[in-house]
């Protein structure tokens, strides 16, 4: 059967309540939108489960999602109604669609694919609510489909299942003001009474975002309980301790964020509790809860990439290393990258060309301006580097084997070395470290060095630890003139701070600057507008600061004519 004849056969179990504000041409544009959001192949999954156990009520929609080793995925229902916009249906039909999905497909039994499916439908009715209760103020007494709100009731009925009473509370009070029957008052009243409780899971959660907590006995306590050792045993916690655990356990296993300032050891610890119960039993839904966790926590980058690091390691347990390698892949030119050496011995395993970024970063790069504005130039330059130096003296994989000191000896990492499992998965194929070669660092040195400044001569850019090329020429032709006095390049007299002079006399109390183009529009390479202005503050306080202390600043720009600065040096210096 076509994604068509599914999307059909999915409407037909809609109320026939609904096609009242459809025409046949709608209808039809209905299922061309159900079949490419994939909606359509999802929910016909899940009906012929249903159709075939013959107890729809029973099963959850999560039973017709894809399993890991599939390459069909659900994206997620927010996209029907933008495609629903944009095949021109009102928003009332819109509405009436999401009801429909939300009252055939809603379950009471609960999984994460499932929650994800329906709370993205209610979401989406709710997020039309307020124009669809205004039309409503024309149907006074037609009970079905304008003044019933699915969204709202499952979507309430969801955040109490989970404890939510807070979420409750604005839901249902938000669903009354606008006019949706149901029984809003009685179901705030239940909730408000849970949220006002101090030992509720609700007010909790309220007192950790405002850096107040509670204890058993329901004194309180400032700030987050202070917590910094994620391997420490759980029976020597304090009560504290415990009982914080607990609510952030409970609001990580529904996905939610819950700040815990530094102590971040916390989290560490729960995610210690899902590698060792979910890595021997299942490593997709393990490496999917590891990125979900890291996205929640995206703003503690340190945290973050805890999560990511482990993970990737699943897709090692998995041998997808190609995959390991594109997921792991340096995002920065500069600076060390701890995971090269093992990227290293990955790339040797499957026959891949050893990566000249990797085997820099394992040693280390100088973070250079120019690196940060160029990588992809300066990577292709590195490359070819390094491809000339292997065709001289063998393969770079040959070469870092042989590089290793004697007695180094391979190994197997392990995997989720720190976690509590009762077999810790290792490598299958042995691994050196390639780090154990510090006398071959200057050999990657050099050539890093020469790659860079290929990239900068194609540029016009002066080479490492040059200065610009106008700059530089200046110094040494004022150094040829001025021989038989002290010339400095980038001199810096103590009173000038950070800063210092292009070309410094200190004899004769006389500097020279030079001042490309950035100094006086902005220029994109420099750094643009904000660039531009920090560079005339500056400019400016150079200039105050050569005058306080009776030193003559000559300004050069491109075009200046070099001999009647000498002229003027000359001229001043034979009146000191």
């Amino acid at each position: 059967m076509d994604y068509i004849n599914k999307s059909n056969h999915v409407l037909s179990w809609f109320n026939s309540n609904l096609w009242f504000e459809f025409s046949l041409e709608k209808k039809s544009q209905l299922e061309h939108v159900f079949e490419i959001s994939g909606v359509g192949d999802f929910l016909y999954r899940y009906i012929k489960i249903c159709e075939s156990k013959g107890n729809p009520s029973y099963l959850s929609p999560s039973m017709a999602l894809p399993q890991p080793n599939e390459s069909a995925s659900w994206d997620g229902s927010v996209n029907i109604m933008d495609l629903m916009k944009n095949e021109g249906f009102t928003i009332a039909q819109i509405h009436l669609v999401c009801q429909e999905i939300i009252d055939k497909f809603y379950s009471p039994i609960s999984d994460i694919g499932h929650d994800r499916f329906i709370e993205d439908a209610c979401n989406n009715q709710i997020a039309i609510s307020d124009t669809v209760a205004m039309k409503n103020k024309g149907l006074i007494g037609i009970d079905y489909p304008f003044r019933i709100h699915n969204g709202f009731k499952r979507l309430a009925i969801i955040r109490e299942s989970e404890r939510r009473y807070s979420d409750v509370v604005d839901l249902c009070s938000k669903a009354k003001s606008q006019g949706w029957l149901g029984d809003w008052d009685k179901r705030i009243a239940r909730c408000q009474g849970k949220v006002d409780d101090p030992r509720s899971y609700s007010q909790k959660v309220r007192n950790i975002k405002n850096n107040r907590w509670v204890n058993h006995d329901a004194s309180p306590v400032d700030g987050v309980p202070p917590f910094d050792n994620e391997f420490q045993d759980p029976s020597y916690w304090s009560g504290a301790q415990k009982s914080f655990y607990d609510v952030l356990k409970r609001s990580l296993d529904k996905n939610l964020y819950l700040p815990v300032g530094q102590w971040s050891a916390y989290c560490r610890y729960y995610v210690l509790e899902i590698v060792s119960m979910l890595a021997d039993v299942d490593l997709p839904r393990l490496r999917q809860r590891l990125l979900e966790i890291s996205a929640l926590y995206r703003e503690d980058s340190t945290f973050k990439a805890h999560c990511e690091y482990l993970a990737h390691e699943c897709l090692l347990c998995e041998e997808r290393y190609e995959e390991y390698l594109e997921k792991t892949a340096p995002q920065i030119a500069y600076g060390k990258y701890g995971l090269s050496w093992l990227r290293l011995n990955i790339q040797r395993h499957i026959g891949h060309k050893a990566s000249p970024l990797d085997v820099v970063l394992m040693v280390g790069k100088r973070r250079t301006r120019f690196v940060e504005e160029r990588p992809d130039l300066y990577i292709t330059k590195l490359e070819s580097v390094f491809d000339d130096f292997s065709g001289k003296n063998g393969d770079w994989h040959d070469l870092l084997r042989a590089w290793i000191r004697s007695g180094c000896r391979p190994c197997r990492p392990k995997l989720f070395a720190r976690s509590s499992l009762p077999h810790t998965p290792t490598l299958s194929f042995d691994c050196y470290f390639y780090g154990a070669i510090p006398d071959k660092f200057r050999i990657i040195n050099d050539l890093d060095v020469i790659a860079e400044n290929l990239a900068r001569e194609e540029l016009g850019v002066p080479r490492i630890g040059e200065g610009w090329v106008s700059e530089t020429i200046l110094f040494n032709m004022l150094k040829n003139s001025f021989h038989t006095t002290k010339v400095i390049q980038h001199g810096r007299p103590e009173w000038l701070g950070r800063q210092h002079f292009d070309v410094w006399l200190p004899e004769w109390n006389i500097a020279v600057e030079y001042h490309g183009e950035q100094h006086f529009i902005p220029v994109d390479f420099f750094g643009g507008e904000v660039a531009h202005q920090e560079t005339v503050i500056r400019d400016a306080r150079k200039t105050l600061l050569a005058k306080q202390n009776n030193v003559t600043l000559f300004v050069v720009k491109e075009g200046d004519d070099y001999d009647e600065l000498v002229k003027r040096i000359e001229s001043l210096i034979g009146t000191r």
